[in-house]
């Protein structure tokens, strides 16, 4: 997908330099902050997620939860 596809779902899209990493990190939280939004999900472009991810989570932040994270790591082999 390209960013224009991210736009027709309903995400807002924003791009910026990958190097050093935390000044992206820092211009997706500024960012963020603009929406004052109740969660903020960080996904990184080689993350693989489950479709009901999203809703676990908001499940749990519902229960007066302020920070949710994942604490398992699978490692997945193409060759």
């Amino acid at each position: 997908m390209y960013p224009e596809d991210y736009v027709k779902q309903g995400f807002f899209y924003v791009e910026y330099e990958n190097v050093p990493l935390n000044r992206k990190y820092n211009a997706a939280c500024r960012t963020a902050k603009q929406f004052d939004p109740d969660a903020v999900f960080r996904i990184d472009s080689d993350d693989w997620i489950t479709g009901n991810i999203f809703d676990r989570y908001l499940e749990i932040l519902k229960n007066g939860v302020d920070a949710v994270g994942l604490s398992d790591i699978y490692f997945f082999g193409t060759g």
